[in-house]
Order: C-alpha cells, then structure tokens, then sequence
C-alpha cells in the first residue's frame, strides 16, 4: 500500500523569506522522492505566499513547482490542493494545467479505513476579529473584481509586497510559539468540533506554522503541520498510522573524536584564514631588500590588494557557492532507495575546498596584473580566447552548482566579471609600461 503525505506552508515566492530559490528546489526534491511512493498528496494551503489567476495571466515563477505537480498528477497521483489565506485567490488554471483538485473549505474524507478532517486552519476558532475582517473581504467577490481591474504590475507588487510586511510585522518573522493545550485556538475548536463528529480520526491542519502532534482522545488526533519555511516538515499516512517527519540535512559522525577534530578543523582554517594579511605582509617584508626602489614603490599596495580579493573570493565561495553545492548534492537521489547519510568530515571538507577554491579563482585579476608586467600576457591575448575563457567558466560553474540555470548565472557572471576586470587590468599595464618606455627613450637622447 502506498502512503497519504500531507504538507502546507511553503510560502513559494515570498520577498521575506532568503534563498527562496533554493527552498523551492528542496520542496521540489522532496516531491520527487514520494512519487513512487504516494497515492495522493495533499496540500493544506499557503504554498504560495501570494497568487491571483487574471483570466488570461499567471504569477510568474514557481516552475520547478508547478512543473513537479504536473508530474505527479500524470503518475497517477491524487494532489490535492487547498486555498490558504495567502492563496485564497487561486481559479482554475492549477486544475486545467496541473491536474490538480482545489479545496476552498474543510473537507472530511476517509483514507484507508480511517476519517480525516483536513483543513488550511486559517478562520477556525481564531478569536483576532482584524484577521476576520480581512479574511471576509479577502473573500469578498466584489473586492476580487475590483482588484482584477488593476494592471498586474500593480496588483501583484501590491500582493506580494502586502504578504512581506505581514510575515516582517512578527518577531524574527515567525509565528507565536505553541500556546498550550487550553489556548490554542486551532485546538480549541477541534476539541469543540469533535464533540459533534466523534468518528473523525485524525484532524490535520497548517497556517500556525509549528509542530504538534496531539492526542485528543483514545481515538482522535491533531496535528499541526509546521512549514517549509523553518520546519521543512510533513505528514505521512501508512501501515494504518500517521506520523510527522522533517526533510531534514542530516549529518553523522564515524569516529570517535570526530567532533572534536571537527571543531580544532574549523578553528584552524578560521585562524589560518584570519592570519592571511600577516602573512602576506611577512613574505612581502622578505622579498623588499632584494627589491629596487622603483619596483617597492609598486609593490607596496601588494599585501592589501592581495587580501580584499582573497577575503572577497572567500565570502562570496562560503556563502554562495557551498550553499548551492551542499543543497544540491545533498538532495540530490540516484535513487529513492539509497538514503544519503553524510559524515561530517565529508561537508567540512567540500565546504573548505569550495570556499578555498574561491579565494584561490579571486586572485586571477592580481595574476594577470603581474603576468602582464612580466610581459607574458597581453589585453589583446586575453580578448582573443575571450570566448574559451567563457566556456571554461561555464563548464567549472555546471560542475560546482546545482543543474538549473540561475545557479549557474548566479556563479559565471561574477567569474566573468573578474576575467573582464582581468582584461582592463592588463590593458592599464600596457599603457603604463608604454609610458614608462616613452619616458626613458626621452631622457636617454637628453643625457
């Protein structure tokens, strides 16, 4: 028997949540792994951080997402997709393009011998009467009309921009902790709803954005998804039992002291990385006496230049490029049976080489510059292969991202922009030494 998951929250394209991109794909990557395994996927709402369907006109985006829906639904997969607060505004594209069954109001349903009362959560027992106001006109057919007639550069600025000031309004823009059994609403009313549906099984909501998983009776449980914002989490209904799980990047340790050695790792690749200007200023104070006086003059800014561009190569490999490896290959399956179990060593080590390699690519401007002084590259040279240098950098940039192609614009265009820098580097260093040669060939006729 396959399994029944259930997920809500993801909050697709919010302008509030960073690195939205890469938390699409991990929701995509999690899709993929249950295909083969689900009979039905239920979505309890807010997928979307802000959605309005003109007659003719879409939000654009959410393609990885959409394109997974569309997937699973011609596998023969039931997806079922209810309206949020966020969404509420979704027509009937999903249903015609993606095959997918929309849901405007709790539905209770039996799924595999057992009764479930499944629900976004938004409206159902919350005592905030503002937040009832909205929800009403938010379902206002007139209030939709009206805001149809607008331009949907307008309207969907004015949406998205509207859901981002809601989410940035709250503490760390999360919702309020788990309030307890006697005063969270969404249990309130479950308690009171089941007093008059006794046979329901299991109730299953999202919207509050935290974990529970709570016994009501000797027959009937709550459970509240969490999200796919913080949690990554979702239900799974099979062998007769519901249970939440998190898609979770898990780590393990294979040896004793592998801890330990993690944290002496890091402190010595942060002290090492730290120490780089001392050490630049060390080796350049060796090689100044055996320097002339004109070439110390142009060697002087060399520890600070060396430095930006390799702190800068450093930054930009830790926080850009480890994480797109890490997230790729981390969800990345040759197959759903294979679990990835990932020693500790390993990711410190990617990160290290990631980053490393980075500062090391960085450096390329600097090597041309002196290159060029020695009169072993030229612009002209550089702008001939101009177009090599491009595949080459495509090629490193398919190898080191994810197989999508804002990753990879996301890593060429900088290294591009360092080969371009490179170009006008040595085209300044030609003009200076042409200068400098026009200058001596002045004095050497005068003397």
């Amino acid at each position: 028997m396959k399994n029944v998951y259930f997920l809500s929250d993801a909050h697709l394209g919010s302008r509030a949540i960073e690195h939205g991109r890469t938390q699409e794909r991990r929701l995509v990557n999690f899709l993929d792994s249950i295909k083969h395994k689900a009979s039905a996927v239920y979505l309890l709402g807010d997928m979307f951080d802000f959605w309005y369907e003109f007659r003719t006109v879409v939000p654009k985006g959410y393609t990885r997402f959409l394109g997974k829906l569309s997937e699973l639904t011609d596998l023969g997969v039931e997806v079922h997709f209810f309206t949020g607060n966020h969404d509420l505004w979704c027509g009937d594209y999903l249903t015609k393009e993606c095959g997918v069954m929309i849901h405007r109001e709790p539905l209770t349903t039996e799924i595999f011998g057992k009764e479930f009362y499944l629900a976004h959560g938004d409206g159902l027992g919350d005592p905030d009467k503002k937040f009832k106001m909205l929800r009403a006109m938010f379902r206002s057919r007139t209030l939709q009309t009206l805001f149809s007639a607008l331009h949907p550069r307008w309207s969907m600025e004015l949406g998205l921009n509207w859901a981002k000031h809601s989410r940035l309004k709250r503490i760390d823009g999360k919702e309020p902790a788990y309030m307890g059994e006697n005063n969270e609403y969404l249990v309130l009313y479950t308690k009171e709803y089941l007093k008059s549906h006794p046979n329901i099984n299991y109730f299953i909501y999202g919207h509050r954005h935290i974990e529970l998983d709570l016994m009501l009776s000797s027959t009937a449980r709550i459970l509240i998804l969490g999200d796919w914002i913080n949690y990554f989490s979702y239900a799974v209904f099979g062998d007769n039992r519901v249970c939440i799980n998190q898609m979770k990047f898990n780590m393990v340790n294979t040896a004793l002291a592998g801890q330990f050695n993690l944290h002496m790792q890091v402190a010595l690749a942060t002290a090492i990385a730290v120490a780089v200007p001392y050490l630049l200023w060390e080796i350049w104070r060796f090689v100044v006496p055996a320097l002339t006086e004109h070439e110390r003059r142009k060697s002087r800014m060399f520890v600070l230049y060396v430095s930006l561009c390799f702190f800068a190569g450093l930054c930009f490999g830790y926080f850009l490029i480890a994480p797109l490896s890490v997230s790729f290959f981390a969800g990345y399956q040759a197959s759903p049976e294979i679990t990835n179990m990932i020693d500790v060593r390993s990711y410190l080590s990617t990160v290290l080489s990631v980053s490393i390699a980075c500062a090391v690519v960085f450096q390329l401007p600097l090597l041309v510059y002196f290159l060029a002084r020695m009169g072993l590259i030229t612009a002209s040279f550089l702008r001939r292969y101009r177009r090599h240098a491009l595949i080459l950098l495509c090629i490193i940039s398919a190898i080191i991202t994810p197989p999508d192609i804002f990753s990879l614009l996301l890593v060429v265009i900088p290294l591009y922009g360092l080969y371009e820098c490179s170009i006008l580097l040595a085209g300044r260093v030609e003009r200076q030494k042409a200068r400098e040669e026009a200058a001596e060939n002045v004095a050497g006729p005068a003397a």
